[in-house]
Parts: structure tokens; C-alpha cells; sequence
């Protein structure tokens, strides 16, 4: 398959708590370490776990955003709101999900742990693996791209799941301009791409995990998302990538091939 050589950006998301719903953005900054504010707080237990909707579906239920402070805004399902700056918030995160929680924001050396469900189907399958220093991610990479031809493709095998772009927590989301092309930006894997000015480097495809089927607001759980993806594409949606550069992107920039 060979990608086209330019794409262009139509959606930014960021999510400032791992696995909470995010923001929808028009314009961000990145760097090598991702966007900023990106998964940078997370939701620990006191064994140094931060919930992930791998494990704790629920907390896909609430929503984050930053404010222009830095800090962070969260929605409970209920509608109850909290902050990061609010001396009630690990209260607040532990009464919702009955558990001893607190809100952590990830220090430059921190690592924690994720218990990561490895099969849709059997839930007693499980792995644990370490979020990279500084941030909650679940890869080594940094940003992840989904384009609209890959989430056609993909709807056009399974005509009757609900493929919105939530389910897939990308945070570009590209436009191909003939958007029938299949999974086309999976061409672009070992190459170097610009999103706007900033060179970053696609490392791998993104394989897809139990998270796609989960329920979340406005979208059923859903097994055969995943087995439909599996079917279709070996289990995988959209592609991983880490800028190589610091700079700012926005919707309607173009991500170029570089080679």
C-alpha cells in the first residue's frame, strides 16, 4: 500500500487524565514528549496503579480538560465536578469508584503500572506493563494518528458498530481528501512525517486492545468491534508516532511525507 503524500489535519484531541474522555482542540503544542497536557495526570491506587478503561471501565465515564492555569477540570457521570487544585478531588475520584484513589500528576522520573485485560474475549487474561517517565501513555510513542479512510474502512466491515472517533482516543485525526482509500497512513509506518513544521517519526501501527469495545457516554460495549478489526486488519487502527521536534500544529495544517 502506498500512502498519499499529504494528509490533512481535521481533528486534534488531547486527554489530560489517562482514560477519562478528553478535549477537542484547534490548535496545540508538542514536543517529543507528546501534546502538552496529554495523559499527564492519571488516577493511582495506592499500590502505584493508575486505572486505565483496560481495567476500570467506569472511568471512561467521566471527562477532563485543561484550564489556562495548567490545572485540571473533571466531570463526573453524575455531573459532579472536581479539579486537580481541589483539596476534595481524591475524595471525590475515591467515593465515585469505591475504591482509595488519589490524582497524581506524573513527575518527569515517575513511572507507574497499568493492568492491562490483553483479550476482549477472556477477561482473566491480564498483563501488567510500565507508563514511559512523565506521562500515563500505554507505548513508548507519543502521539497517535487515525485517518477518516482508516475509520471508513473499518465501519465498512462492520457496518452496524458505532465507529466514532472516541472509541479509538486518537489525537490526530487526517483526511486523505479521497477518504476510501483503506488503511492507508499504515504506509507511512518507518518514515519520517511533518505535522505542520514538526517532523515526527511513525513507529509502528496501533494495535487495538479491549478498550475499543468498552462503554463509554453515547457509545454500547461492543465485542465485535474488536473482532471485526481483527478480522479486517489484524487488530489494527491508525499509527503511532514521536515528534522530533517542538512546535505547534492546528486543524487544517497538512502532515507531509518526508521521504
Amino acid at each position: 500500500m502506498t500512502a498519499p503524500a499529504e494528509a490533512t489535519i481535521v481533528e486534534l484531541w488531547r486527554y489530560p487524565v489517562k482514560s477519562m474522555q478528553g478535549e477537542r482542540l484547534q490548535d496545540v503544542a508538542l514536543d517529543a514528549s507528546g501534546f502538552t497536557a496529554d495523559r499527564r495526570f492519571g488516577v493511582v491506587t495506592p499500590e502505584g496503579f493508575v486505572l486505565s478503561g483496560k481495567s476500570e471501565p467506569r472511568i471512561l465515564g467521566a471527562s477532563a480538560s485543561v484550564r489556562p492555569d495548567g490545572q485540571i477540570d473533571i466531570e463526573l457521570p453524575d455531573g459532579a465536578r472536581t479539579a486537580s487544585d481541589d483539596p476534595d478531588v481524591d475524595a471525590q475520584l475515591s467515593a465515585w469508584l469505591d475504591r482509595p484513589l488519589r490524582l497524581h500528576r506524573a513527575g518527569d522520573d515517575e513511572q507507574f503500572t497499568i493492568h492491562h485485560h490483553t483479550d476482549p474475549e477472556d477477561e482473566t487474561k491480564t498483563k501488567d506493563f510500565s507508563t514511559p517517565p512523565g506521562a500515563y501513555y500505554d507505548s513508548r510513542s507519543t502521539v497517535h494518528l487515525l485517518s477518516q479512510s482508516s475509520l471508513r474502512a473499518a465501519r465498512n466491515a462492520y457496518v452496524d458498530g458505532q465507529w466514532d472517533v472516541r472509541r479509538f482516543r486518537p489525537n490526530v485525526v487526517v483526511s486523505f481528501g479521497d477518504d476510501d482509500a483503506g488503511f492507508v497512513e499504515e504506509a507511512w509506518v518507518g518514515s519520517t512525517v511533518t505535522l505542520g513544521t514538526v517532523p515526527a517519526l511513525v513507529r509502528k501501527r496501533t494495535e487495538r486492545c479491549v478498550i475499543t469495545t468498552r462503554a463509554q457516554p453515547g457509545l454500547e460495549r461492543d465485542l465485535q468491534i474488536y473482532r471485526s478489526l481483527k478480522q479486517s486488519n489484524h487488530a489494527n487502527l491508525g499509527i503511532y508516532l514521536v515528534p522530533q521536534a517542538a512546535g505547534t500544529i492546528a486543524v487544517g495544517d497538512v502532515v507531509r511525507s518526508a521521504e
